[in-house]
């Protein structure tokens, strides 16, 4: 189950990647960049007479997130990216920060670091384990 689960997530990766290499013009026209891992991300800069998370800041942050709601609705990947909302607040700006990040099944993550050596670790003594076998048969 957990294989089958990894392998799905592997391919919404695979789509999202391959969808967003097609469509890059229309995605960075509304501001989605890619970073080195292949999340979508988004930095939304504020004026300081707007406090986050006041109720017109709340009213901009929909705009916002619907007009990339409606990109990623066209594309298609809607349903397979999950988004973080992050907001920064410093001295010098207010923003937040939007990633998307593509998943199988909201909530979960089967592509971690650790899953991924965990079945490296295993393809591999299973790889061992053949070639002992066959050094003894032969």
């Amino acid at each position: 189950m957990w294989l089958k689960n990894f392998h799905r997530e592997c391919q919404a990766w695979r789509i999202v990647r391959r969808v967003e290499k097609d469509n890059a013009e229309e995605l960075n026209k509304i501001g989605l960049k890619r970073d080195w891992i292949g999340r979508m991300y988004k930095v939304i800069n504020r004026d300081f007479k707007y406090k986050l998370g006041s109720q017109e800041d709340a009213i901009l942050l929909r705009d916002e997130l619907e007009e990339i709601n409606q990109v990623l609705l066209k594309l298609n990947i809607v349903d397979i990216m999950v988004f973080n909302l992050i907001p920064i607040e410093s001295e010098t700006e207010n923003s937040y920060l939007i990633t998307f990040t593509p998943c199988y099944i909201p909530g979960k993550s089967y592509v971690t670091v650790r899953n991924i050596i965990l079945l490296t670790l295993g393809w591999m003594s299973i790889l061992a384990l053949i070639a002992s076998l066959l050094f003894l048969i032969f």
